[in-house]
């Protein structure tokens, strides 16, 4: 069984009406209650599901720094990003979102406990950050219980063969908010902020 689940724009700010624990905590339920039991659960996280972009802490960090953002000052293909002032501040914004979403987190330890299951991340427009960082994939990795291994980027598509499904977040098709893996290695954003 193959459940998707995208853009819940999980944030470390109460502003905006983000998604509650409550109800991601609720849908996990939800989910772990689904029959038959002994069927295997892939539970795809397709993108935006943490939204590492609407904090408050870049405006601080831009206040502090003399106006760094979240790409400025970095090389070519976010070179520099690693153990930098906008890393720092994207670590702090993950664990106010793991502040925030504490039952969402267990929900997901249980179902992975009681359920044959598996969870992957796919990175969209408001999380690519997670890919510039294995600091942040760890993190990230043991809050939502992922199977994808940290010290890789994350992936930007999920497919399935068996269950013919082919799947990504679909902002690489958005003018305005674009990030790529190339074969390259390199990283190319159009924007970020939208």
């Amino acid at each position: 069984m193959l459940i998707v689940v995208s853009d819940l724009h999980m944030t470390d700010r109460e502003t905006g009406a983000p998604v509650t624990d409550a109800e991601l905590t609720s849908f996990v339920r939800n989910v772990q209650a689904l029959e038959p039991r002994d069927e295997e659960i892939t539970l795809l996280l397709l993108g935006d599901v943490i939204d590492f972009l609407r904090s408050e802490q870049w405006q601080l960090l831009w206040d502090k720094h003399e106006g760094a953002a979240p790409w400025s000052s970095l090389g070519p293909s976010f070179t520099g990003f690693e153990e930098s002032l906008q890393e720092e501040c994207l670590l702090r914004v993950a664990h106010g979102v793991e502040e925030r979403y504490p039952g969402f987190a267990a929900a997901l330890k249980d179902l992975k406990k009681h359920r044959n299951s598996r969870i992957t991340y796919v990175a969209g427009n408001h999380d690519f950050m997670v890919q510039l960082s294995s600091t942040l994939r760890k993190q990230v990795a043991d809050f939502l219980s992922l199977d994808d291994d940290p010290k890789k980027p994350f992936p930007m598509e999920f497919e399935d063969r068996k269950l013919s499904v082919y799947a990504e977040h679909g902002n690489r098709y958005d003018t305005t908010n674009w990030h790529q893996q190339q074969d390259s290695g390199r990283s190319v954003t159009r924007s970020c902020f939208a």
